[in-house]
């Protein structure tokens, strides 16, 4: 059977297309709705309450959308709001970026003999403690988890900088107290941070770095498979984004990130939008 419905993918601004790019690769015949908060972004320094307020109401519009499964693509509400999601969602299966990433270290570090799993992340998420406590859940070997919040991170991916000199004094900043003695693994816990992947391989060239796209991308892959709700037509899957902010700057940095067209977009106003 043949769902030809949309995968609905949110994050609080652009950082969430790093995730739409793996899907886009591992389910090519999938049609997408992205929205991207880019109005209320970041929402690593939002409260609890403010986060989960702001994921509640984008799941109720993505669920009126008809979409067949949402992606949570941003740590940080996977992290402080995946509940209100999930109930938000019923019974739309909800996924999110935290289990899949860290079963891939989990993996990692046992095949590697290693002890060691560094977490850069957002300072919500960094206070959740959800990183460590899911590796501990799933590894039972003793593994040291040791998290860095890097919350100017965003706004640099946001503004465009993933490389040059600024990006690079960031990453130096955030990371020197593991330039002499970095982790075995690092977790890019935040769906903006791939986008400076290669500055922060640069600064940790001995460290295994990983993101969570590909991830959740097998994990959503393989759900959708079991439940017979795949697109199983040959067309090529299409994308309708929204932003919430001006739609010039986010296409700008999408088409930059993607590589292709970011044609079919409209700015939503939530004033416009039920809870």
């Amino acid at each position: 059977m043949s769902d030809k419905r949309p995968i609905g993918v949110f994050d609080s601004g652009i950082g969430g297309l790093t995730v739409l790019k793996s899907l886009l690769q591992y389910l090519p015949h999938e049609d997408y709705i992205y929205l991207g908060d880019t109005a209320r972004t970041p929402y690593g320094n939002k409260s609890a309450e403010a986060v989960r307020q702001y994921a509640g109401q984008i799941t109720s519009f993505l669920a009126s959308q008809d979409v067949k499964a949402i992606v949570v693509a941003c740590n940080t509400v996977s992290a402080a709001a995946i509940e209100t999601v999930k109930e938000k969602a019923w019974p739309v299966p909800v996924f999110e970026v935290i289990s899949p990433l860290v079963m891939q270290a989990a993996h990692f570090v046992k095949q590697a003999d290693s002890n060691r799993v560094g977490v850069l992340a957002t300072r919500r998420t960094v206070r959740s403690g959800q990183y460590p406590k899911a590796m501990s859940t799933i590894v039972k070997d003793d593994v040291s988890v040791e998290q860095i919040a890097c919350p100017i991170f965003v706004e640099l991916v946001e503004e465009g900088i993933w490389d040059g000199p600024f990006a690079k004094a960031a990453v130096d900043h955030y990371l020197a107290a593991w330039k002499a003695d970095a982790p075995d693994a690092v977790l890019l816990a935040c769906t903006h941070f791939p986008l400076l992947k290669p500055l922060i391989e640069s600064f940790l060239p001995e460290a295994e770095v990983m993101e969570s796209g590909p991830a959740v991308s097998l994990v959503v892959a393989d759900a959708l498979d079991r439940q017979e709700r795949l697109n199983e037509s040959e067309h090529i899957g299409e994308c309708q984004f929204y932003c919430t902010d001006t739609i010039e700057s986010f296409v700008e940095l999408a088409e930059s990130f993607l590589g292709q067209p970011v044609e079919n977009i409209r700015q939503l106003d939530w004033k416009d939008v039920p809870c």
